[in-house]
């Protein structure tokens, strides 16, 4: 894909991530909630691209013309979102691709190749560029998604767990005396009231079920694998875990940006 800017936008069901690249490199990234990517997509984008040119991040209204020097490319695992992300595309006349599977050219040996989520393949993409290791990708988003990747950059399949909102929130919902609670880091794990109790089973127990699922994962390798974090919630995770030799929050973005060079853009 053609174009002095990139714009990858990965779009997950909790959030949706823009990052923009110059010279292979993430200038700019800003996430937002997916519910209110129709409301806020278009001002945020147009307010990367202001930021982009000059340095001044603004959402003020600009005119539809003067972005052929801007390409954008997808990565989406919600399909109800992608019709919007193409209408404020083509309005800000960007050229655009939504990947698709083929596209992202990784050999996969999974026994349903045509389900493995675009997501997951971006971050083979970007594991088999960058570190050139088999490895293991720990992508801690709406779901915890494992996934191994093998030295030849193939995609051998992993495993893919609840993720930590979603534990978080399932007590709330369904036990009555139970409420939602502000995701954090506890500092010890015997909780003293309900509140660190939650936080102690929801996230340290979230961080025990990673550990334990990628020492599962390594014993049926014959590889020793580079553990890579990633997702919305890694940072959080990564406070209260050893395991990772790389974190690499912008994974999938990066994926994206690899897979956009050369290809053939979709429509404006």
């Amino acid at each position: 894909m053609k174009g002095r800017i990139l714009i990858a936008i990965d779009v997950g069901n909790t959030a949706v991530s823009l990052g923009v690249f110059q010279s292979d490199k993430v200038i700019l990234r800003m996430s937002i909630p997916t519910k209110e990517c129709g409301k806020r997509f278009g001002k945020e984008l147009k307010g990367l691209l202001r930021c982009a040119r000059n340095g001044r991040y603004s959402r003020a209204s600009s005119t539809t013309t003067g972005n052929d020097d801007v390409a954008a490319i997808v990565g989406s695992v919600v399909p109800k979102v992608d019709k919007v992300i193409k209408n404020f595309l083509r309005e800000a006349r960007i050229k655009y691709l939504f990947v698709k599977p083929t596209d992202c050219d990784v050999p996969i040996l999974c026994r349903e190749p045509e389900k493995v989520g675009v997501d997951r393949l971006l971050n083979a993409v970007a594991c088999g560029k960058l570190y050139k290791k088999g490895a293991i990708v720990v992508d801690c988003g709406t779901a915890t998604t494992f996934d191994v990747i093998s030295p030849k950059g193939e995609y051998s399949g992993g495993a893919i767990a609840p993720g930590l909102r979603i534990g978080a929130d399932a007590l709330a919902q369904r036990c009555a005396k139970l409420f939602k609670v502000t995701l954090s880091l506890p500092r010890l794990t015997i909780g003293r009231d309900t509140k660190e109790a939650m936080l102690s089973g929801t996230v340290l127990g979230h961080i025990a079920m990673i550990e334990g699922m990628t020492e599962r994962l390594k014993r049926e390798l014959k590889f020793k694998p580079v553990i890579i974090g990633t997702g919305g919630f890694i940072k959080l995770i990564a406070r209260g875990i050893k395991i990772f030799d790389v974190i690499e929050p912008d994974l999938t973005l990066k994926g994206l940006a690899i897979v956009a060079k050369g290809i053939t853009t979709e429509g404006r």
